[in-house]
């Protein structure tokens, strides 16, 4: 039984399409002169109005999404309240719209998912182009937007060539476009009817000049398996090697200066033994707060009081579902792996594109390479535009 909706068509698109962009420009597209978030304004109406026009009907595979976000919310609740650890309404506010986006992004989904993914396909490919002229602005000038912490570094300073866009740091950017880029795609892929290889080469060559340039080791791991496995029968086809080659130097011409800056920051970056060190201390330590939590997690947003308490200068864990262990603990962790392998499941048996099968493995190390997906409203976004795929070939199978 599918999800009835009743509703002007255009509007509600023109309405999702406000939604997606303020989840993918955060903080930096609001309203009134008291800043709101247009992410903020949108969700909410969307939400009431699919609460009015909707028939909450979904597939196994939806429903243990569902099911994942609504325990996680209700855990994470709990423990907030019952050890009075909110530490502002805007904290709470931005964990709803965090577990309840995907959920009611699902719930739209279902009307009609090819729909639903052009939509989010064009809005997507329209920030991404955006993501990348603002990451060459920093590039060129060293100068970044206010939410970057690498505003009022030193010009001379080699992390000032790393882009970081709309995010805190270069890792979450770097993440975040590059989880766009895949999308981006694997959607030319499967649901275009032209041939579209240069597109997506172009695509993926932007994705590995800006995984480079931000220097995100996770970033470029992924990167080399979507090659691999995307593009393997091109690898050794003599006119793309050639064509290839001919763009890198081209690029190397005209970018001559930005290359020797890259390879000096390459050189300096010799720092791998002991962040990736730190960050197996934030992971077993994220494992001992089990114990100390009670298996209930710390509540929104205080689990870095727990690394405080130990000397870790990093508070957040670097990895997805140690946070929401340390946030709402063991229960939602559960609900968690029984999520992804339904997610798993439904790839292999279900859908005939093994391609599909990198959706989980990309995105499960995405988000290891950011210091913290809890609140990046594009993970989400592009996450259930994935489910999307996988629910559509799943019914669809010959479709092409």
């Amino acid at each position: 039984m599918k999800l009835v909706f009743s509703y002007n068509k255009t509007t509600f698109h023109i309405l999702l399409s406000l939604l997606l962009i303020g989840g993918f420009f955060g903080q930096y597209v609001y309203i009134g002169l008291k800043p709101i978030h247009l992410v903020r304004v949108m969700f909410p109406i969307l939400t009431l109005w699919g609460l009015k026009n909707l028939n909450f009907k979904t597939t196994n595979l939806g429903f243990s999404i569902i099911l994942y976000y609504v325990v996680f919310f209700i855990c994470t609740s709990f423990t907030s309240f019952i050890y009075l650890r909110v530490t502002s309404i805007n904290d709470y506010l931005n964990f709803c719209v965090a577990t309840f986006l995907p959920v009611f992004l699902l719930l739209f989904a279902q009307e009609n998912k090819l729909r639903f993914l052009k939509i989010v396909f064009f809005t997507t490919t329209a920030c991404f182009i955006v993501y990348v002229l603002v990451a060459f602005y920093e590039v060129v000038t060293l100068n970044h937007l206010r939410s970057s912490t690498l505003v009022g570094l030193p010009k001379v300073e080699w992390w000032r060539h790393a882009p970081t866009g709309f995010y805190a740091n270069q890792n979450d950017f770097a993440s975040a476009i590059a989880l766009m880029g895949f999308f981006l795609i694997t959607y030319l892929r499967f649901f275009t009817p032209k041939k579209t290889l240069w597109y997506e080469l172009a695509i993926f060559i932007i994705c590995i000049w800006l995984s480079f340039a931000t220097t995100a080791r996770i970033v470029q791991v992924v990167l080399f398996l979507i090659g691999v496995v995307m593009y393997r029968k091109y690898i050794f086809n003599p006119k793309v090697i050639l064509s290839l080659s001919v763009l890198l130097l081209i690029m190397i011409f005209i970018f001559h200066e930005y290359f020797a800056n890259l390879l000096v920051l390459l050189q300096k970056f010799n720092s791998f033994e002991d962040g990736s060190s730190e960050r197996i201390d934030l992971f077993v330590y994220g494992l001992k707060s089990v114990k100390d939590s009670w298996g209930m997690g710390f509540g929104i947003k205080n689990a870095d009081m727990y690394y405080i308490k130990h000397g870790f200068g990093i508070l957040v864990p670097h990895f997805y579902q140690i946070e929401v262990l340390m946030t709402g603990g063991i229960i939602p962790l559960i609900a968690w792996l029984v999520m992804y392998f339904m997610i798993i499941r439904d790839i292999i048996l279900f859908t005939p594109y093994r391609e599909l099968i990198l959706f989980p493995i990309v995105y499960f190390l995405l988000q290891q390479s950011a210091a913290s997906v809890f609140f990046n409203y594009s993970f989400y976004i592009i996450f259930i535009a994935f489910i999307a795929i996988v629910e559509f070939k799943k019914e669809n199978k010959n479709y092409e």
